[in-house]
């Protein structure tokens, strides 16, 4: 196998299959356009970078086979060899962790409630948690306050 085909086989399989692997669905694979910025980017200006003449002939292959290969991933939740005509877990892989991904999606969500907040916070919004502190705080004044006059009468009475 060539440098070249060498390349080509780890930016089309083995990278992606890795990405897989790593079990962060939401930030990879969510979209294409998280896959291409996340996965395929750094690839595509690497060989625009190099090529001399038509500097996009290899990178629109390249990004076309990036395509199919998303695409591929959507449905089987593995990367597809190019080499033996198997995916990943046809090849013996495990598949994908999609608990991962609930836990991901959970993370997020989490995320979004914990901003929510803050926002509250920021723009001065209350949960109205002041008001039933005064409710309970009010009536706890007047059994102290009882308590005391009671304690006090008690007092004048003994001497």
């Amino acid at each position: 196998m060539s440098q070249y085909d060498r390349f080509v086989y780890y930016e089309s399989y083995v990278r992606i299959q890795k990405y897989i692997n790593l079990g962060n669905w939401e930030k990879y694979f969510s979209s294409k356009e998280a896959f291409h910025n996340k996965i395929i980017s750094p690839v595509v200006e690497l060989m625009n970078g190099t090529e001399e003449g038509d500097t996009t002939v290899v990178s629109d292959a390249y990004l076309k086979l990036m395509d199919w290969q998303y695409d591929y991933v959507q449905e089987h939740k593995a990367a597809f060899d190019f080499i033996t005509g198997k995916d990943y877990i046809e090849n013996g892989g495990s598949k994908a962790d999609l608990k991962q991904e609930q836990k991901d999606k959970e993370a997020k969500r989490k995320a979004e409630i914990n901003e929510l907040q803050e926002a509250k916070k920021a723009a001065d919004i209350s949960d109205d948690t002041s008001e039933k502190r005064g409710l309970v705080i009010i009536p706890l004044i007047l059994v102290l306050g009882c308590g005391i006059l009671l304690i006090c009468q008690k007092f004048k009475h003994d001497k």
